[in-house]
Protein backbone atom coordinates (compact mmCIF):
# COMPACT_ATOMS: atom_id res chain seq x y z
CA UNK A 1 0.00 0.00 0.00
CA UNK A 2 2.86 2.35 0.79
CA UNK A 3 4.49 1.69 -2.58
CA UNK A 4 1.20 2.41 -4.33
CA UNK A 5 0.82 5.68 -2.43
CA UNK A 6 4.40 6.70 -3.22
CA UNK A 7 3.86 5.90 -6.90
CA UNK A 8 0.78 8.11 -6.96
CA UNK A 9 2.60 10.85 -5.03
CA UNK A 10 5.58 10.88 -7.41
CA UNK A 11 3.25 10.94 -10.42
CA UNK A 12 1.50 13.92 -8.86
CA UNK A 13 4.81 15.73 -8.31
CA UNK A 14 5.90 15.15 -11.92
CA UNK A 15 2.53 16.33 -13.23
CA UNK A 16 2.70 19.40 -11.02
CA UNK A 17 6.21 20.23 -12.30
CA UNK A 18 5.06 19.87 -15.91
CA UNK A 19 2.06 22.09 -15.20
CA UNK A 20 4.31 24.76 -13.64
CA UNK A 21 6.63 24.74 -16.67
CA UNK A 22 3.79 24.92 -19.22
CA UNK A 23 2.07 27.69 -17.26
CA UNK A 24 5.33 29.63 -17.08
CA UNK A 25 5.79 29.40 -20.85
CA UNK A 26 2.26 30.63 -21.47
CA UNK A 27 2.69 33.43 -18.94
CA UNK A 28 5.90 34.48 -20.70
CA UNK A 29 4.03 34.69 -23.97
CA UNK A 30 6.28 32.18 -25.69
CA UNK A 31 5.02 29.86 -28.32
CA UNK A 32 6.98 26.80 -29.46
CA UNK A 33 8.08 28.36 -32.78
CA UNK A 34 9.57 31.51 -31.23
CA UNK A 35 11.15 29.51 -28.44
CA UNK A 36 12.71 27.15 -31.00
CA UNK A 37 14.07 30.05 -33.00
CA UNK A 38 15.47 31.64 -29.88
CA UNK A 39 17.15 28.48 -28.65
CA UNK A 40 18.40 27.69 -32.15
CA UNK A 41 19.99 31.11 -32.45
CA UNK A 42 21.65 30.66 -29.05
CA UNK A 43 23.29 27.38 -30.01
CA UNK A 44 24.00 28.25 -33.63
CA UNK A 45 21.40 26.05 -35.29
CA UNK A 46 19.22 28.83 -36.66
CA UNK A 47 18.44 28.52 -40.31
CA UNK A 48 19.71 31.21 -42.56
CA UNK A 49 17.50 33.14 -44.90
CA UNK A 50 18.94 33.82 -48.30
CA UNK A 51 17.84 34.83 -51.75
CA UNK A 52 19.51 35.09 -55.06
CA UNK A 53 19.02 37.41 -57.99
CA UNK A 54 20.41 37.26 -61.41
CA UNK A 55 21.58 40.49 -62.98
CA UNK A 56 23.05 40.86 -66.39
CA UNK A 57 26.74 41.52 -66.11
CA UNK A 58 26.56 44.68 -68.22
CA UNK A 59 24.22 46.59 -65.97
CA UNK A 60 26.41 47.54 -63.04
CA UNK A 61 24.19 50.26 -61.81
CA UNK A 62 21.13 48.01 -61.36
CA UNK A 63 23.29 45.47 -59.57
CA UNK A 64 24.52 48.07 -57.10
CA UNK A 65 20.95 49.23 -56.51
CA UNK A 66 19.72 45.68 -55.88
CA UNK A 67 22.60 44.97 -53.51
CA UNK A 68 21.79 48.12 -51.59
CA UNK A 69 18.10 47.15 -51.32
CA UNK A 70 19.03 43.66 -50.18
CA UNK A 71 21.48 45.06 -47.65
CA UNK A 72 18.79 47.39 -46.29
CA UNK A 73 16.22 44.59 -46.05
CA UNK A 74 18.75 42.33 -44.30
CA UNK A 75 19.60 45.09 -41.85
CA UNK A 76 15.88 45.62 -41.17
CA UNK A 77 15.39 41.87 -40.59
CA UNK A 78 18.44 41.75 -38.37
CA UNK A 79 17.18 44.64 -36.28
CA UNK A 80 13.75 42.95 -35.97
CA UNK A 81 15.41 39.73 -34.88
CA UNK A 82 17.57 41.62 -32.38
CA UNK A 83 14.48 43.28 -30.91
CA UNK A 84 12.65 39.94 -30.66
CA UNK A 85 15.70 38.33 -29.12
CA UNK A 86 15.99 41.12 -26.54
CA UNK A 87 12.30 40.75 -25.67
CA UNK A 88 12.63 36.99 -25.32
CA UNK A 89 15.82 37.41 -23.24
CA UNK A 90 14.03 39.82 -20.92
CA UNK A 91 11.06 37.49 -20.54
CA UNK A 92 13.25 34.42 -20.00
CA UNK A 93 15.44 36.21 -17.46
CA UNK A 94 12.42 37.54 -15.61
CA UNK A 95 10.67 34.16 -15.42
CA UNK A 96 13.81 32.17 -14.65
CA UNK A 97 13.79 33.98 -11.33
CA UNK A 98 10.50 32.16 -10.63
CA UNK A 99 11.09 28.84 -12.39
CA UNK A 100 14.47 27.96 -10.86
CA UNK A 101 13.41 28.44 -7.22
CA UNK A 102 10.16 26.57 -7.89
CA UNK A 103 12.02 23.61 -9.38
CA UNK A 104 14.52 23.72 -6.53
CA UNK A 105 11.66 23.70 -4.02
CA UNK A 106 10.09 20.71 -5.80
CA UNK A 107 13.41 18.87 -5.75
CA UNK A 108 13.78 19.60 -2.04
CA UNK A 109 10.25 18.33 -1.40
CA UNK A 110 10.95 15.10 -3.29
CA UNK A 111 14.18 14.55 -1.34
CA UNK A 112 12.38 15.33 1.91
CA UNK A 113 9.70 12.82 0.96
CA UNK A 114 12.31 10.10 0.40
CA UNK A 115 14.05 10.93 3.68
CA UNK A 116 10.77 10.85 5.64
CA UNK A 117 9.85 7.52 4.03
CA UNK A 118 13.21 6.12 5.12
CA UNK A 119 12.69 7.35 8.69
CA UNK A 120 9.16 5.94 8.74
CA UNK A 121 10.42 2.52 7.62
CA UNK A 122 13.02 2.56 10.40
CA UNK A 123 10.44 3.49 13.03
CA UNK A 124 7.99 0.85 11.81
CA UNK A 125 10.65 -1.85 11.92
CA UNK A 126 11.54 -0.84 15.50
CA UNK A 127 7.87 -0.96 16.47
CA UNK A 128 7.51 -4.44 14.94
CA UNK A 129 10.59 -5.65 16.86
CA UNK A 130 9.20 -4.27 20.11
CA UNK A 131 5.81 -5.89 19.45
CA UNK A 132 7.54 -9.25 18.92
CA UNK A 133 9.43 -8.82 22.20
CA UNK A 134 6.23 -7.93 24.04
CA UNK A 135 4.39 -10.94 22.60
CA UNK A 136 7.27 -13.22 23.60
CA UNK A 137 7.28 -11.76 27.12
CA UNK A 138 3.50 -12.21 27.41
CA UNK A 139 3.85 -15.84 26.32
CA UNK A 140 6.55 -16.44 28.97
CA UNK A 141 4.34 -14.73 31.57
CA UNK A 142 1.43 -17.04 30.71
CA UNK A 143 3.74 -20.06 31.06
CA UNK A 144 4.88 -18.83 34.48
CA UNK A 145 1.28 -18.24 35.56
CA UNK A 146 0.34 -21.78 34.53
CA UNK A 147 3.33 -23.25 36.34
CA UNK A 148 2.52 -21.13 39.44
CA UNK A 149 -1.12 -22.30 39.42
CA UNK A 150 0.00 -25.90 39.01
CA UNK A 151 2.41 -25.47 41.92
CA UNK A 152 -0.39 -23.96 44.07
CA UNK A 153 -2.70 -26.83 43.19
CA UNK A 154 -0.03 -29.35 44.19
CA UNK A 155 0.55 -27.48 47.41
CA UNK A 156 -3.17 -27.56 48.21
CA UNK A 157 -3.30 -31.27 47.52
CA UNK A 158 -0.37 -31.93 49.89
CA UNK A 159 -1.87 -29.81 52.62
CA UNK A 160 -5.02 -31.93 52.68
Amino acid sequence: MLKHFLSIWHSFLLSFAALVIVTAFFAMGLNPVELGRYLGSKIGLASEVGSSASVTPNQYNTLALQLEKKDNSLKARESELDEKEKKVDEIVNRWMAYIIPTLAALAILVLLNFWLDHKERKILSRIEEEEKKILAAEARLEEWKESYRAALDRLKVWQK
